[in-house]
């Protein structure tokens, strides 16, 4: 089924550590607020493997950041996102309660 402009999604964007702070200010330029940055422990992807004791915080460790936003908003940004990442981004249908 397809997704309705006004439906509530759950972007997340799969990137590293190191590159986390630029993303997040390229996101508020978007216009996206609300967003929560979950940080792996290990990870391994098309950048390699990033695997280390989460005591050492010098390591370019594998984060999330998560976008509950609406699929219009999604759709229109969508080119600006892209470009914003070589990682992945994922899009889920998601339900909000009140």
């Amino acid at each position: 089924m397809p997704y309705r402009e006004d439906e509530t999604v759950l972007l997340r964007i799969f990137t590293r550590e190191s590159r986390v702070e630029k993303k997040l200010e390229k996101l508020i330029d978007l216009g996206f607020e609300g967003f929560t940055v979950l940080r792996g422990i290990a990870g391994y992807g098309t950048d390699g493997v990033a695997a280390a004791d989460i005591t050492i915080e010098s390591l370019d460790l594998p984060v999330v950041i998560e976008i509950f936003t609406t699929y219009g908003k999604f759709r229109e940004k969508k080119d600006q996102l892209r470009s914003l990442t070589r990682g992945l981004i994922t899009l889920e249908r998601a339900t909000l309660d009140p």
